[in-house]
């Protein structure tokens, strides 16, 4: 089988390493282990496109805000559809695509007879960004999202399969959109465990010129105020009175970092704090495996997702404390190397991390426990097949 893998992402300063991104190109790379062809399509200059049995088709975008959305819908449809028409043997059985405010892929799909198979992670309107509201920010983002519910609603009537990456997303797409749930499978997403894998701590903490006898929690994502590091830097003050050496790493760049700086120097915990930018995909599991515990306060209304960082955490074999939102109920309630605490809730989260911080056995028993979990249930093998049988 041939499938055609169409992704797009943009953000002033997040560009590179996107978690979208990543799993566009894990998932191209794993169906390609399992004997099927894989074709990507993504901006160029922007991504490192690996070497090996994967195809590579970069297209050209125009960086210019407003300009570059369009641009990139446009390249994204053009692109596949000339390798199509003129290159023997390009004929793809499935266009897989993430949602976007487009509708293109689904005419590509038409005109070159393959299947379509669109992939819901997110409800739009749980979105929050967090950018100072101005009214072009306010404007664009309500127009996005508009455009985005009319294209989701074409795409998934059109898709022979939806990919819906947590039970709620299924949920609000049956009610929203009308579409049957018999179409519809819920399947999670994933990380590469080769790739993110327990490392010596010590060795990890050298490399990244960290001291070795301080402890370290550590986080990272998108700077969007959805991921709750104001809760974390409230938290901070109860956890340092009982360990002041720790550190808090906060992997990523985003909107929210000049005023989670800010708010953490008005605190006075700058000395505690290290907000390190966007960590490369190649050294994210150095950064992990620097950290005594990892952490993933999302907000109550984050609304439905199915977080990259926390397969990430636990492929390390790290500890997981996050918040206990409804779309991670699940993932909790299975997996012995996550403890949940009540969102927004700054004390709540403090507690969980001073009795980790307490307990040795307990930190290494629950990372072995998580890293167990996700070589059994979130490898990407183990995702691409399960997307390969939705599509059958």
């Amino acid at each position: 089988m041939k499938i055609f893998l169409l992704t797009y992402a943009h953000e002033q300063g997040i560009q590179k390493d996107t978690g979208g991104i990543r799993k566009v190109q894990e998932l191209a790379k794993a169906f390609t282990r399992a004997d099927h062809k894989a074709v990507v399509f993504l901006p160029k200059d922007e991504f490192e496109f690996e070497r090996g049995r994967v195809l590579y088709k970069p297209y050209g975008v125009i960086n210019i805000t407003g300009l570059r959305p369009v641009c990139a819908y446009l390249s994204q449809f053009i692109k596949p559809l000339w390798l199509y028409l003129c290159t023997k043997d390009m004929k793809p059985d499935v266009i897989y695509f993430r949602t976007a405010p487009s509708v293109l892929p689904v005419l590509l799909s038409w005109l070159t007879r393959a299947k379509f198979v669109i992939e819901i992670n997110g409800d739009v309107l749980g979105e929050e960004r967090g950018k100072v509201a101005s009214l072009w920010r306010d404007a664009s983002h309500y127009l996005r999202t508009k455009l985005i519910i009319a294209a989701e609603r074409i795409n998934c009537n059109a898709a022979g399969a939806v990919i819906a990456l947590t039970e709620g997303i299924k949920e609000i797409i049956v009610n929203r959109y009308g579409i049957s749930p018999e179409k519809i499978f819920v399947i999670n997403s994933g990380t590469n465990i080769a790739h993110c894998r327990p490392m010596s701590v010590e060795q990890c903490r050298k490399t990244l010129g960290l001291n070795g006898n301080r402890r370290y929690i550590n986080f990272i994502g998108v700077l969007y105020k959805h991921q709750g590091i104001d809760t974390l830097i409230n938290a901070a003050p109860s956890v340092l009175e009982q360990y002041p050496d720790v550190i808090f790493l906060i992997g990523g760049g985003g909107p929210m970092l000049k005023l989670w700086l800010q708010k953490a120097e008005d605190m006075g915990l700058e000395k505690n704090f290290r907000f390190l930018g966007v960590i490369p995909f190649k050294k994210l599991p150095l950064f992990l495996n620097t950290a005594d515990i990892c952490v993933a306060p999302f907000t109550g209304n984050r609304g439905e997702a199915s977080p990259l960082k926390l397969f990430d955490y636990m492929a390390c074999g790290k500890p997981v404390v996050c918040s206990g939102i409804p779309s991670l109920r699940s993932l909790v309630n299975e997996c012995k190397g996550i403890i949940s605490v009540p969102p927004d809730d700054s004390q709540a989260l403090a507690s969980a991390l001073i009795g980790l911080l307490n307990d040795d056995s307990k930190r290494e028993s629950m990372g072995g426990e998580g890293r167990k979990y996700i070589e059994e249930h979130h490898s990407w093998d183990v995702i691409a097949h399960k997307i390969i049988d939705a599509i059958k």
